[in-house]
């Protein structure tokens, strides 16, 4: 099956290349829609913005199918994604080498931001919602420390929703699958009045699991969600604005399904185990108590617009949000203590956590002087806890660990383009620069069998941790002509300093590590060719990461581990995006990001494991360089996706297409502790894989300006089995008896199976 992907792909991608240039010059009229973003806090052409930019149109979600951000992640090659663990509410996160491999706790620091209409989600834990009603999808590559400041060296999403029109329409959505799939949504615009427009949207879709429970209890894999969105814009005037939303949803759900294919055949409490190593299970090997996940959000944004004058914009965004997530795992037996010996895991783990944040945005230009500008104050503030508990039966153990943490953050920012009269004001250069002041601070609560092991600020388990970070960054951008433009940039970020939760019993007052720092070096072209027929943009970057923040085991005993700056690491990379319209009726497109990663050093650290101090069996001494232990997870070294849209047929009564989308990625390591050091770490290592998706739509015009359309569709459509997240068994990275522990097996979730369904929308 792997061998017919890549046979498909090549073929994919040599019918793209032929067809576009072998067609575009016998165009004479241009096919390209310019394509408007705000990714400077400003709308502007796509072409003209110093920045990787990926754009994805509602138009486009729609004729793809994307609804949700695992589809857009999907389309997008710089990033790389996998479930998470216990919970299927968030996902993991990398965009260039850039995330956080622990995203669900209520103090994770993610390396790429998102942001709905101008508003940051701080938590990850409600990613996998239902995009639902999206104007469109910028997705920002490369550290956004200047306008968008911490916890974005990879990059940054901004989310577009749809705004009211002032006139009345509905637009309504159905979806129908295989596995009882059902989604709908309703998006219902109201007339104006007296200035104050309204839209109300609504969400309800659900899906059956793919891995059967041979009990009575939930199958893994399930999901049901519901959602609203209330959106108002109220013109206050000619000069002034306002723009809010309410929304909220749940989200019940199951987690995915771990199996191990070594312990096959063995009988563990009455039943036996299943060998299935290349097919995923679509059953679990025995009954298994697997109650509902539940995540509830609410969010509430308000933008306030004052133009006193052409030249000048002011903007207030205050935003709060909170979220709710109680969800459970059971791992059953498919980890083990050691080779041959496996054990029962259950967790259970509710997360809390509230955000408020107020940003004061000044954007304009100085007439007659070639300067543009954007500059900003910006505070935040989050509060919140998670609660984790862990039982493992076999063992008679129950441990149950609670954090209560809060962040408190301010930052300047500003921004200054001039264009100047030289070189016939084809030049721009751009130099911004962020200030950020941070707070942190967390307690920690632990019982082990009911007795209290840690009791907050009573038995010393808190820290606190404050730091400031200086953020430049410079451009300049030259446009060759109306077409092509390139830029040269030197941008930094940073990702925020914490306090570690998995720190050991005792030490968790040490447990605070500071800032990781990332400068990356970019040159970059934008050009339309053969009379904007094609479009053609590209990226290299050369990134240095200093003060990386590293897990490091310090407890020969418990394994409890612990979180140093003790990193370099150089990432570089390229990039492109073709996209090829040769005849009105074809679009094709190619996107390819390539990834080089290398830990330069990480210091064998005092009071680790790899200390001969702490750990006689150590074959290192304090202060060595322990670089081949370690890599950079999540990091593939090439991801392709490849697409065509091809309209078969026009006809007075419609119009009837097809899509078809093709997502290549290689073999990436699922967390850091796989370097090549590391005996057999292929066992810490999600291989590489392919899937095509497809679709045929007949969109119907109809009187009065309405419109109707039905698609056939089907997502993995090969049926491509691949794992979507593994959990190695073995100590890794840890030093033993003169050398390093490594694997010996793996549990493994694997991918859900094709879907295939019917979409029916109509508007008016």
């Amino acid at each position: 099956m792997r061998d017919v992907n890549r046979l498909l792909f090549r073929a994919i991608l040599l019918w793209a290349c032929t067809s576009a240039f072998g067609a575009a010059f016998a165009q004479e009229e241009p096919a390209l829609q310019e394509v408007i973003v705000t990714a400077q806090k400003q709308e502007q052409n796509l072409q003209d913005v110093p920045i990787a930019i990926t754009a994805l149109s509602g138009e486009d979600l729609e004729n793809r199918g994307i609804t949700s951000f695992s589809g857009v992640a999907q389309s997008t090659p710089s990033i790389s994604f996998s479930p998470y663990p216990n919970s299927s509410d968030t996902l993991i996160l990398y965009m260039r080498g850039q995330g956080e491999a622990n995203p669900a706790r209520v103090n994770s620091n993610p390396a790429v931001g998102l942001y709905e209409d101008g508003f940051l989600i701080a938590r990850p834990n409600v990613s996998t919602f239902d995009l639902a009603d999206i104007e469109r999808v910028e997705v920002l590559r490369g550290p956004q420390g200047t306008l968008y400041g911490r916890n974005t060296t990879g990059g940054a999403v901004n989310l577009v929703t749809r705004k009211p029109t002032g006139e009345f329409g509905v637009k309504e959505s159905l979806d129908f699958g295989n596995r009882d799939l059902y989604r709908s949504l309703t998006a219902v615009d109201l007339p104006e009045w007296r200035g104050l427009a309204a839209k109300v949207s609504l969400l309800a879709s659900s899906i059956d699991g793919y891995v059967e429970n041979a009990g009575s209890s939930h199958d893994y894999g399930e999901q049901e969600q519901r959602a609203g969105r209330l959106q108002l814009s109220w013109k206050l005037g000619p000069a002034l604005r306002a723009d809010y939303f309410f929304e909220l949803g749940t989200l019940d759900s199951t987690p995915i399904y771990y199996h191990n294919a070594a312990l096959g055949g063995l009988d563990i409490h009455g039943y036996i185990y299943p060998a299935e190593p290349r097919e995923a299970p679509d059953k679990t090997y025995r009954p298994i108590d697997l109650p509902l996940s539940k995540a509830r959000y609410d969010a509430h944004g308000l933008t306030l617009s004052w133009s006193p004058s052409e030249a000048l914009t002011i903007k207030s965004l205050t935003g709060y949000r909170q979220i709710d997530s109680h969800f459970y795992q059971n791992y059953a037996e498919a980890f083990t203590f050691a080779p041959g010996m496996p054990f029962s895991l259950i967790g259970e783990t509710r997360l809390k956590a509230h955000q408020f944040s107020q940003e004061f945005q000044f954007i304009g230009t100085a007439p007659g002087s070639g300067l543009r500008y954007v500059a900003g104050l910006y505070y935040f503030k989050e509060g919140g806890s998670d609660r984790i508990a862990q039982q493992m039966p076999d063992f008679f153990l129950d441990q149950v660990s609670l954090l209560d943490a809060e962040t408190e953050s301010s930052a300047i920012y500003g921004q200054l383009t001039w264009t100047p009269d030289i070189l016939g004001k084809k030049l721009d250069l751009t130099a911004g620069a962020r200030y950020t002041k941070e707070d942190r601070s967390g307690e920690r609560f632990q019982s082990v069998n009911g007795f209290v092991v840690e009791n907050g600020a009573a038995t010393g388990a808190i820290a606190d941790l404050d730091f400031s970070r200086f953020d430049p960054s410079f451009t300049a951008m030259y446009h060759w002509t109306d077409d092509v433009d390139s830029y040269a940039k030197v941008a930094t970020g940073f990702r925020a300093g914490g306090v570690y939760a998995g720190a050991g019993i005792g030490s968790f007052d040490q447990a605070v590590f500071g800032p990781e720092r990332l400068t990356s070096y970019e040159l970059g072209l934008k050009s339309y060719l053969f009379n904007r027929r094609v479009r053609l943009n590209a990226a290299v970057f050369y990134a240095k990461y200093d003060d990386m923040q590293v897990n490091i085991t310090v407890d020969p005993v418990s394994f409890a581990s612990a979180v140093f700056n003790a990193g370099k690491a150089t990432i570089s990379g390229a990039e492109f995006e073709l996209l090829a319209k040769p005849v009105d009726d074809l679009t094709l497109s190619l996107n390819y990001a390539w990834l080089h990663t290398r830990i330069d050093r990480i210091d064998a650290v005092a009071g680790s494991l790899f200390d001969p101090a702490v750990n006689p069996g150590s074959p290192y001494s304090v202060g060595d360089n322990i670089a081949d232990v370690f890599v950079i997870p999540h990091a593939p070294k090439s991801s392709v996706e490849a697409r065509a849209d091809y309209i078969l047929l026009r006809r007075d009564s419609g119009t009837l297409a097809a899509s078809l989308g093709y997502r290549w990625q290689d073999m990436v390591y699922q967390d850091s502790g796989a370097g090549p050091a590391v005996p057999d770490r292929q066992f810490n290592a999600q291989p590489s894989f392919g899937l095509l998706d497809a679709r045929v739509t007949f969109t119907r015009d109809l009187p009065e300006g309405r419109s109707a359309r039905i698609s056939l569709w089907g997502k993995n459509v090969l049926d491509e089995k691949y794992p979507v997240h593994v959990i190695p068994s073995g100590d890794g990275p840890v030093p033993q008896a003169g050398a390093i522990a490594g694997f010996y097996g793996q549990a493994v979730a694997w991918a859900e199976p094709a879907t295939y369904g019917i979409s029916l929308s109509f508007e008016f």
